[in-house]
This record gives C-alpha cells, structure tokens and sequence, in this order.
C-alpha cells in the first residue's frame, strides 16, 4: 500500500474524547497565573547556570547592583558551570577573555547587554 492511498482523517471534533478543547484567551492568562503560583520555582532556577536572572535584575533596578557588576556575576556562574568552580586560574581567565570578547562584539550579545545596562 502507497501511503498517498489513504484518505486523510479528519482530527476529533472538541469533546469527543481524544480532541483538545479549544484554547480562549482566559485560558491563556490562567495558565500564566498556574505558573506565578508552582512552587519550588527559586530550587530550579538556584540549580540553572545563571541562578535566579529575576533577583539579579531586580537588584539592579534597586540600584544594589551595578549593570556591570551583574554581568561579571553572570559570566562566573557560566564559567562555573561549564569549567568548574575549581578549574585552573589560567583556564579561566582564557574563557573569560573569550565570553568578554563574545559580549563585546556579537551584535546580538552586544543588544542584550545594552538592554540589560551594562553596555558602554
């Protein structure tokens, strides 16, 4: 058999089992407001490589933190993540010097440092 013999099945119309109901807008900002209310979300994001991007963003708007300062902290927990946090001091500082070129030139990570304040 050719599979372009078959007729195509239409999908289950909207409840009958097996059909997804339709999604409404109101749908849309409750699902929002699910997630505002999972928790263990501050565990999760603790074990990401950045840690919690909200608190260092609200620290900055807080004037708590300086921009730059932010960026440096983003960087050592990437270079903890991928190198360790014991790696050699020279391994390091050659990784930094590639992820601040990176930041410097990639007109893309140039943007979203700019959008973040840390630009010059």
């Amino acid at each position: 058999m050719k599979i372009g013999d078959q007729k195509p099945v239409p999908p289950p119309a909207p409840g009958v089992d097996g059909a997804a109901e339709p999604v409404t807008k109101a749908d849309g900002a409750g699902f929002a407001e699910q997630l505002d209310d999972v928790e263990g979300g501050e565990e999760a994001a603790a074990g990401s490589p950045l840690g919690d991007l909200a608190v260092l963003a609200k620290r900055i708007d807080q004037g708590e933190l300086a921009p730059d300062e932010a960026m440096r902290i983003l960087v050592d927990r990437v270079l903890d993540s991928q190198l360790g946090p014991h790696s050699p001091p020279e391994i390091r500082e050659q990784a930094r010097s590639f992820v601040q070129e990176a930041l410097a030139s990639d007109p893309h990570l140039v943007a979203l440092t700019h959008r973040l304040g840390g630009g010059q």
